[in-house]
């Protein structure tokens, strides 16, 4: 019941970001650990970069409450 850096390889959906491209799409991210302001400051930027608009009020990153609770092997998803 383990997979090598299954909370990175979990992260790695960090990309369907870019899903804001399309106006009408929120995107809700699921983190599996707290991402610190510097790097969420980062994907916004690159989101401003590739002109898509309202990102920081269409892109909202949330961490479970207790994930520091849960096994290494288990979606926090």
């Amino acid at each position: 019941m383990s997979l090598e850096k299954y909370k990175q390889r979990e992260n790695s959906q960090l990309s369907r970001v870019f899903r804001l491209k399309d106006p009408n799409v929120d995107v809700i991210y699921v983190s599996p650990y707290l991402m610190t302001s510097e790097v969420t400051k980062y994907y916004l930027k690159i989101l401003e970069l590739v002109e898509i608009e309202n990102a920081s009020s269409r892109l909202h990153i949330i961490v479970p409450e207790n994930y520091v609770k849960f096994h290494e092997h288990l979606s926090l998803a």
